[in-house]
């Protein structure tokens, strides 16, 4: 424990959850092969204060946008069976363009690098993909869609 923070262990350093391309590095260091052993699997980055278990946050979160959509990592979300009402309806109404276009613009570094409005465009519409098949995978298992205490 860390200042309140907790780790809980879910995402996965050795690309057991999808198909890993050989220059990836759970490849090139040999981790896929743990994949075998269920007690090998090697999940970080996911944290919550020990006071909110409800509100969670990635951190050292790297999004593959060159990757197929039928190669996601569905692993993450294991155990996890309620989503946030306010974070579903911004994928179901159609908002998070917007919204994603706003918190990236205000990263001029980060805009700037992935050539302006043209290459942010060009990683929405990775994101607004993966965003319906998460719907589609949350609607699939049935899993609750909760208000929030804001």
């Amino acid at each position: 424990m860390y200042l309140g923070w907790m780790v809980y262990n879910r995402l996965d350093r050795n690309c057991c959850g999808f198909r890993p391309r050989k220059e990836d590095t759970c490849v090139r260091k040999g981790l896929k092969l743990k994949c075998d052993n269920q007690d090998n699997i090697d999940l970080v980055h996911i944290i919550h204060r020990e006071h909110d278990h409800r509100h969670l946050v990635f951190v050292d979160n790297k999004g593959y946008f060159d990757r197929n959509e039928d190669n996601l990592n569905f692993k993450v979300l294991e155990g996890i069976t309620e989503f946030p009402e306010s974070a579903v309806s911004v994928l179901k109404n159609g908002h998070l363009r917007e919204r994603l276009l706003q918190s990236l613009f205000l990263d001029k570094l980060y805009w700037e690098s992935q050539g302006g409005r043209r290459g942010i465009e060009k990683l929405i519409d990775v994101i607004e993909r993966r965003a319906r098949i998460f719907l589609t995978y949350i609607n699939a298992h049935g899993f609750k869609v909760l208000p929030m205490n804001e």
